[in-house]
């Protein structure tokens, strides 16, 4: 597993734009863009949504491991209901940059 950077509190802009391009890979910006695009969700609601397009990248126990990263970033975080994200500020800024 790749090493994870965090952006601290106080970093420009270019710099977070230097960790997100580093960081987010292509399953881990379409999760991300899920919960920007249909709020907060669970691995296995973005599992669901996945399913009619691509059935085979659509396994809830991955997609939990992608949001466990997301999180670490900070781009993502949880919400009061257990399992369940919804996209950070910083993880939506993250997409504009993609």
């Amino acid at each position: 597993m790749q090493q994870v950077e965090a952006t601290v509190s106080g970093t420009s802009s270019s710099e977070e734009q230097a960790v997100s391009l580093r960081h987010l890979s292509a399953a881990r910006r379409r999760a991300l863009r899920t919960l920007c695009d249909d709020g907060p969700a669970s691995a296995e609601d973005i599992a669901d949504m996945w399913r009619a397009r691509t059935p085979l990248t659509a396994r809830a126990h991955l997609i939990a491991r992608l949001l466990w990263v997301l999180e670490s970033l900070d781009y993502a975080e949880p919400t009061g209901a257990p399992g369940v994200y919804r996209a950070t500020a910083l993880g939506a800024r993250a997409l504009q940059w993609h």
